[in-house]
């Protein structure tokens, strides 16, 4: 492999270092700030070939899940931040959540 690969590559790892900050610190509750929706929690299950976030909202006053998956755990979190300010995650009642 070049050295002008390697360069490439470790600039793609930075960028994406950076972007995972992002989400982490703010991104994903930010994401949720323009809507209305009020962020209450998010858990992750990591598969060997497929990991799967479940992020719960109250939407309107309904306690609300949606899903979002991907082949590891960065790419997860980097595509529900996306899809939440896109407002492409689809929204079901969350059946378990005490009222």
């Amino acid at each position: 492999m070049s050295r002008q690969l390697e360069l490439l590559q470790e600039e793609r790892q930075a960028k994406r270092h950076a972007k995972l900050v992002k989400v982490l610190e703010f991104g994903l509750i930010g994401a949720f700030g323009h809507t209305g929706d009020v962020l209450t929690g998010f858990s992750v299950k990591l598969e060997e070939w497929e990991c799967l976030m479940t992020i719960r909202a109250v939407r309107d006053g309904v306690p609300s899940v949606a899903f979002v998956a991907s082949l590891d755990l960065v790419s997860t979190l980097l595509k529900a931040e996306r899809e939440a300010i896109r407002g492409k995650l689809v929204w079901r009642v969350d059946k378990y959540t005490k009222k």
